[in-house]
């Protein structure tokens, strides 16, 4: 096997070891856009070495950005995710979304895998059911047994602490 197949390979291993998005996958989107000398410097600024993938590049709109000196260019980009520390890609099509459609500053930076984003919100969801219940006065034997069942998933997970809230829950 020659040098070209070795490296072909660890970077297909490489990339199979990124987090799968529901939507774009676990490996870069090629674009082919053609970088000159200028925007391969100007993303050698915004990113490590290693870091992103020349070759997946999409141009911004700088008019649809939510800042006063925008981003040029989006790229895909390699990322640890801060709570399973499992390796993702933060897409340029994501980018672009984030940035020109839902006018996040773009500073931003996706810090957290698809799976943990979504684990995220679900929990979220959860605090919200739970505080709903809590407050609600007279609650039907359907809503007590649901309190209870969301308060041991918010036990599970070590939001809510103490087991004496769980246990003070009355099924009728």
């Amino acid at each position: 096997m020659d040098i070209n197949k070795k490296e072909v390979e660890v970077k297909r291993k490489n990339i199979k070891s990124f987090v799968t998005h529901p939507k774009y996958g676990n490996e870069p989107l090629v674009t082919n856009y053609k970088l000159s000398q200028e925007e391969r410097e100007y993303l050698n600024l915004y990113f490590e070495k290693d870091s992103y993938f020349p070759n997946t590049v999409i141009v911004a709109d700088l008019n649809k950005q939510n800042c006063l000196y925008g981003l040029r260019l989006y790229v895909d980009v390699k990322v640890k995710c801060r709570d399973c520390h499992r390796s993702f890609i933060f897409f340029a099509q994501q980018q672009q979304y984030w940035f020109e459609t839902l006018k996040f500053w773009i500073d931003s930076c996706c810090i957290r895998c698809y799976d943990c984003r979504q684990k995220r919100r679900e929990i979220k969801e959860w605090q919200k059911l739970y505080n709903r219940l809590v407050l609600k006065e007279n609650k039907s034997k359907d809503e007590l047994k649901a309190l209870k069942k969301v308060a041991l998933e918010l036990l599970q997970i070590g939001v809510i602490r103490d087991i004496k809230k769980i246990n003070s829950i009355e099924e009728v």
